[in-house]
């Protein structure tokens, strides 16, 4: 916008006896004014006509635009930032009353708030338990790239990796819920190029999400034997010897 000044002008008052006499008038404050509040009306309404019209643009192209949101944070290379105490302290509340799914909602709807957009998955993640006679999943949990629903098992919460492990430490199960999670969303972010997702294979997409999990360990909370654990499916999943990131 620009800024207006008052201005000078010499007027020339021819006196009565012909001697020409140059005096300096200022204008008026007031009219310089007016001046400046009609130029930023007249700024501010083409700006405001050339934002509306932007907007109407971005609106109506934005509705066309897939399941895929364009401003998404990519879990692979965004950071994935830490939970609060009372954040944590609500999640597992809901996870000492039994209520999973809840669980997951909660942590859902904090991790909006903080970082992440679930564009690339169907609804929130489906709570369900490791049965197989239930259908239950194999392992802590699973994306279906067809259907794009995660579903987390129990042993995303407080079960140890292998079979008849003991429970995972308290302060221990929501930082691992929330790695989970995020190692499905990881898949989640890999299925949008679906051609490159299938060229990867199970392998190089696994060693990718445990790769992103391992590197964030530290700031999400990971307790020192899960990151253990994850470390080593790390360095099974890699193509290298040692890997570094997997270290």
């Amino acid at each position: 916008m620009m800024s207006f000044r008052p201005r000078t002008r010499r007027i020339v008052v021819v006196a009565a006896l012909g001697i020409a006499v140059g005096l300096t008038a200022t204008i008026p404050r007031e009219l310089a004014a007016g001046q400046s509040t009609s130029s930023s009306s007249t700024s501010s309404a083409s700006s405001s006509s050339s934002s509306s019209s932007t907007s109407s643009s971005s609106t109506s192209s934005s509705s066309t635009t897939t399941t895929t949101h364009v401003l998404r944070k990519d879990p692979r290379i965004s950071a994935w930032p830490p939970l609060s105490d009372p954040e944590r302290a609500a999640i597992q509340a809901l996870i000492d009353a039994g209520t999973n799914q809840e669980a997951i909602d909660l942590l859902v709807t904090t991790l909006k708030e903080h970082c992440c957009n679930f564009g690339d998955i169907t609804g929130n993640p489906k709570y369900e338990p490791n049965d197989p006679f239930k259908g239950g999943i194999d392992g802590e949990g699973a994306f279906n790239p067809e259907t794009k629903v995660v579903r987390l098992g129990v042993r995303a919460f407080k079960t140890g990796p292998q079979a008849g492990s003991p429970d995972r430490p308290k302060p221990c199960v929501v930082p691992w819920l929330y790695a989970t999670l995020k190692h499905e969303l990881v898949h989640a972010a890999q299925w949008t190029n679906p051609t490159k997702a299938k060229k990867m294979g199970d392998e190089a997409r696994d060693y990718e999400a445990y790769k992103t999990q391992v590197k964030n360990a530290k700031d999400i909370g990971i307790c020192p034997d899960d990151l253990k654990d994850l470390k080593e499916r790390c360095q099974e999943a890699s193509p290298l010897r040692k890997d570094p990131a997997c270290a």
